[in-house]
């Protein structure tokens, strides 16, 4: 990925590594070079050594090989080991024996025009303007153990590209359906993965009761039946808050325990962070496992209140969600968002934020000048995201900001899901923003 989660912007702060002395190496320790099997490239057991030739003359009596593979100790770690080895006056150079392989591509259609992810040149672009997907895929493909808030026009949690990285509330399953789910992947939580497995199917654990061939969002919601034919939206707050039944997220602008998208623009955000990978169908996310948290604040016209905004986002870090993407922008300050926002940051919640599309001329504005809020709230916990094209340019109409805009990511012509089993190709900083939350969640 050529973006890390780790940012000063954010005010982070790297542990500080410590070397211990180590015991004296002599050459006889080191093998020859390929004398080893191979190694997790995840995590390497040995290094590669580069001695000077007068070294090897020394230790041996003969010029050979200078190159050895060298077993890392057993109480030592990677670090401590470069380290001793790169101190020594007869090392050239010290470094991790990495296995090599193909970079992770996946079955996705559609994958050949998500430029974002690869860039190859296609429709005119710039080889490698992208943000290296296919390398990150060789290490990681997601976590159902990351949660990210999609603060938005909601989400189509029934989309075949979609619909098993839908976020569920453990804390409002019926406690005696519950008793009869199976944790398939053990992972300590019930996802939709595991219903669409037919251990978790049948009466009194969840049925494909809107008949499109899977266990999806809407089907948990249906109401709750004694023969346990129905859903799970059984009218009670399992978890005893004032969200009856929010299963799968909750809609603040109908405030009502469905937050399906009837506007596209948060089907096509979900769709970048989290649509299904290599899945044989339509586009692949940045994480290909994710849980996904509808909430919708924004209504079929793109229109929401800040209290809608403010209650959404406290909603999500209360959930537990550790990220929130917010494709949406105004240029009215709020100190109530704010407030909130610095109260997610005292969680560690990840605030993601579009930069903004400019004002009225079609041209992006400089944030530095003229807020747009929320990525311009001053706080470290929200990363603010320009846009740029598909030949690494700053895009026309996105906002910039030497100081108040943090980075950019691709947000001209992307493609992504929409509602109803569909994909649709969308521009701004809207489409660059979820880029950002998924390499976050990854």
């Amino acid at each position: 990925m050529k973006w890390s989660v780790y940012s000063p912007s954010l005010g982070l702060r790297r542990a500080r590594l410590q070397v211990e002395e180590l015991e004296g190496r002599e050459l006889l320790d080191a093998q020859p070079l390929a004398a080893l099997p191979a190694l997790d490239p995840q995590t390497p057991t040995a290094l590669l050594v580069h001695y000077t030739p007068q070294a090897i003359a020394d230790s041996s009596g003969a010029l050979t090989d200078q190159v050895y593979q060298v077993a890392l100790p057993a109480k030592e770690t990677l670090q401590q080991a470069l380290a001793a080895y790169r101190a020594d006056p007869r090392v050239l150079y010290a470094e991790p024996d990495y296995t090599m392989q193909i970079s992770q591509v996946p079955n996705d259609p559609s994958f050949s025009n998500q430029w974002g992810l690869e860039n190859t040149g296609q429709s005119n672009g710039t080889v490698n303007a992208d943000i290296d997907a296919t390398r990150a895929w060789d290490v990681t493909t997601g976590s159902l153990n990351t949660v990210v808030a999609v603060i938005d026009t909601g989400i189509d949690y029934r989309h075949i590209d979609l619909y098993k990285n839908i976020w569920i509330n453990q804390g409002e399953i019926p406690p005696e359906v519950r008793a009869r789910l199976t944790d398939i992947d053990g992972d300590g939580k019930i996802t939709f993965w595991d219903l669409n497995d037919p251990r978790n199917q049948g009466t009194g654990k969840i049925t494909d009761l809107n008949k499109n061939g899977r266990i999806d969002g809407a089907d948990l919601l249906y109401a709750y039946r004694a023969d346990g034919k129905g859903g799970w939206a059984d009218g009670i707050s399992e978890d005893g808050d004032k969200y009856v039944d929010d299963i799968i997220g909750w809609n603040f602008v109908d405030n009502n325990n469905k937050p399906f998208d009837n506007n596209s623009h948060g089907t096509h955000v979900a769709g970048i962070i989290g649509a299904l990978g290599d899945n044989g169908v339509g586009v692949a996310g940045v994480d290909w496992k994710v849980q996904l948290m509808a909430l919708k604040f924004l209504d079929a016209k793109g229109v929401g209140s800040t209290s809608a905004a403010i209650e959404a986002l406290n909603y999500a870090v209360a959930k537990g969600a550790q990220i929130s993407n917010n494709s949406w922008a105004t240029t009215g300050y709020s100190q109530a968002m704010y407030d909130a926002i610095n109260a997610a940051r005292s969680k560690g919640h990840i605030y993601v934020a579009a930069a903004g599309n400019g004002g009225s001329d079609g041209k992006g504005d400089n944030n530095d000048l003229e807020p747009s809020y929320p990525a311009s709230y001053n706080l470290d916990n929200v990363i603010s995201v320009a846009a740029t094209s598909r030949t690494d340019k700053l895009a026309g109409f996105s906002n910039y900001g030497a100081v108040s805009v943090d980075l950019a990511a691709p947000g001209m012509y992307i493609t992504s899901t929409t509602p109803y089993d569909r994909y649709n190709t969308f521009s701004g900083t809207s489409m660059a923003t979820p880029y950002v939350a998924g390499v976050a969640a990854l």
